[in-house]
């Protein structure tokens, strides 16, 4: 875990600076303030110009406890996010409990969650983040960015990161009311939609086409890629 303890305190500094050479334009950021506790949600992919444009927001996130999540801490602690740890797949409800006291608290002014972090299904949310908003009301403000000029890794989620002194748009809302009579299944499949629909309006303006392919498209190849690594 050393290791990563390092890999993660270098992160962070290299962030710091990485963050210091872009530019950030942010749309609908006054909902944070309209819509206080209300928690936000983005996909694992597209976390790093949101990061930046949070940073001295008195954000509260999620990361596992493995080597993987102790990275991102240290690494998202040098923008001032905070981190507790846990995920959805083990520990989760309990990281979702902290999440809940430290606002309740005042601790931190709200929680964000990658909704299908911390290793996917790339773009289909997990029910934690469903459960999290209605703790907190029933609203949840969906987010996302793409800049002008990026790499997108080869990762499960395909990750855009912004180039340095690239121009990053980062777009907050329009917030999502959840229907506390809804299944949560149903509420995550609105709030996929929602996401997938901001992050392709940016990458369009931007480049003219989504840097993503449909999500459809993708789901399918991951189940014609388990099918055969089941058979």
């Amino acid at each position: 875990m050393w290791k990563a303890k390092v890999i993660g305190t270098v992160s962070g500094k290299i962030l710091r600076v990485w963050r210091g050479t872009v530019r950030i334009e942010t749309r609908g950021i006054e909902l944070l303030d309209q819509m206080p506790r209300a928690p936000l949600a983005v996909w694992h992919g597209r976390m790093q110009g949101v990061i930046f444009a949070l940073r001295g927001r008195r954000v509260l996130s999620m990361a596992s406890h493995s080597a993987d999540g102790e990275i991102a801490t240290r690494a998202v602690n040098a923008l001032d996010i905070q981190i507790a740890r846990g995920s959805t797949r083990k520990g989760g409800l309990q990281a979702l409990d902290e999440m809940v006291r430290w606002v309740e608290d005042g601790r931190a002014d709200r929680a964000a969650l990658t909704v299908d972090g911390p290793r996917g299904p790339a773009r289909r949310v997990k029910l934690g983040a469903i459960q999290l908003a209605r703790k907190f009301g029933r609203v949840i403000i969906p987010m996302s960015f793409s800049a002008d000029h990026v790499w997108i890794l080869r990762s499960w989620d395909r990750m855009v990161l912004a180039k340095p002194f690239s121009r990053i748009v980062v777009q907050f809302g329009p917030p999502l009311e959840l229907n506390p009579d809804e299944p949560s299944r149903y509420a995550a499949r609105e709030l996929a939609a929602a996401l997938d629909g901001i992050t392709e309006q940016l990458d369009v303006e931007l480049w003219g086409h989504p840097l993503w392919e449909p999500a459809e498209r993708r789901h399918a190849q991951q189940r014609e890629k388990s099918a055969g690594q089941g058979g």
